[in-house]
Formats: C-alpha cells, structure tokens, sequence
C-alpha cells in the first residue's frame, strides 16, 4: 500500500514472488496491490511470461531515462557504455547496425560466390566489429567464427556459419525495433 497510495504509483507493475502456492495467499497479494504472482519452485518460461505481460505497462511509471537494457540478442547496457552514455548516441548506430547488416549478408553471399574471400573476410570483420559495438555479442561471435573460416578455406563450415547469420539478423532487427521503441517511450515520458 506505500508504493500505491503513498506514493502514487497505482499502475506500477508489482508481480509478488512466493513459496505460497494457496488461491487465500494469491488472493492477499492481489489485495495488498500486486498485479501478479509467480509460486516457488518458478518455472523460468512461466516467470518470463509473467514479466513480460507486465513489461509493456505504461511508459508514464517509468523513471526518467529509463532504458531497456536485457533485449537478448542484445546487451544494451554494454552497448551504452561503449558509446559514453549517450543513449541517442546508441539509438542511432543501432538503426544503422539494423539497416546494414542485411546488406552485409547478401554482400558476403556474393563475394563468396565470385570466389573473393579476402574481401568476404574483409565483410565478416566488419560485421563482427558492427555487433560487437551494439552488445549483440552471438552474432560478433559467428562473425569471429565465419571470419576464421573463410580465411582458413573452410567453405562447409562457412557456409553453416552463414545459415547462423541469416537466422540471427531478423532477430537482432527485432531486439534492435524493440530498444527504439522503448526508448522512445522513456524519452517521451521524461518530463
């Protein structure tokens, strides 16, 4: 009741965590201003369930400059430290890492097949370099690995190393949309 009344927070997202699996004890949390309950022994894909429902709340009870920082593929707390804080700084290199790396990939797929592996390894380098910047620290690692693999004539291995790549961008692009959308709902709940 503090968090609600005292201070105002009605919309708050509180999810109450317990040993206390009793529909009387779910019903206390609901009543003391919890918005959910996960019991102990958690089951992580539940508990993950959970606080995402509640992760999208309205940015208005968000603290000023707020940022989501656990977008797996990306670390984007590392991310902002590499760029000095600056979260329109990083806003900005994560638009441009979302826009290139596509292009990258179709660019490595023809090298590779005009057989221009110094200029293909020349493009895995860059690419890991990009995600690396960015926290997406996976796809610098198949970046690293494909690098390796073109430079040591692996062709096999570069090309599952390729297929590893290609899932990975649409998912960084996701977690990419999803910071700039939710930075952008912070910034626009800053007062």
């Amino acid at each position: 009741t503090v968090i609600r009344d005292e201070l105002g927070l009605r919309d708050l997202p509180i999810v109450a965590l317990t040993a206390g699996a009793l529909r009387r004890e779910r019903e206390r949390c609901s009543q003391s201003g919890m918005c959910d309950f996960i019991a102990k022994p958690f089951d992580v894909d539940e508990m993950v369930r959970v606080i995402r429902r509640h992760a999208v709340a309205d940015a208005a009870v968000r603290p000023a400059g707020w940022l989501p920082l656990s977008l797996p593929p990306l670390d984007a707390a590392e991310a902002l430290q590499r760029m000095g804080g600056d979260r329109e700084l990083l806003g900005s290199v994560l638009a441009r890492m979302g826009k290139s790396t596509a292009d990258i990939l179709a660019d490595l797929r023809r090298e590779l097949g005009l057989g221009q592996s110094d200029a293909a390894a020349r493009q895995m380098h860059a690419l890991r370099g990009a995600a690396a910047n960015v926290g997406a620290s996976r796809l610098a690692a198949l970046a690293t690995q494909g690098e390796v693999a073109i430079l040591e004539g692996r062709s096999a291995d570069t090309t599952l190393l390729l297929a590893e790549i290609a899932a990975a961008i649409p998912e960084l692009q996701e977690a990419v949309d999803a910071f700039r959308r939710e930075d952008a709902m912070a910034v626009g709940a800053a007062p």
